[in-house]
């Protein structure tokens, strides 16, 4: 018998919904509603505690780890859902992380 469940429905339920951030703006979901500003080294998405990530920098994905190649890259906690770019955050930046499966 199949499941009487819709999995997208399930997902939905689960699953964090996708943060975009432009610096300067503040967003409910992203450092307590603080707004990321220019200089950042860091910011936090309380709702990601717990899951594996993607983030997007200016539409461009970015790694996880310096890669040695000059890229920009993020490292993430996962216990704290806090991002930290790899260079500052600069005034005209826009990020969208995601979040995909849990930790």
């Amino acid at each position: 018998m199949a499941c009487s469940n819709d999995i997208l429905v399930v997902l939905k339920a689960v699953l964090p919904e996708d943060v975009y951030i432009q610096v300067g703006v503040a967003n409910p979901l992203v450092n307590g509603g603080v707004a990321v500003q220019p200089n950042d080294t860091s910011f936090t998405i309380p709702s990601y505690a717990g899951w594996q990530v993607r983030l997007f920098r200016n539409k461009f994905i970015q790694n996880i780890a310096d890669l040695g190649d000059g890229d920009t890259w993020y490292d993430y906690t996962s216990i704290t859902g806090e991002f930290t770019p790899s260079t500052a955050v600069a005034a005209t930046e826009t990020f969208i992380a995601q979040a995909y499966k849990p930790a």
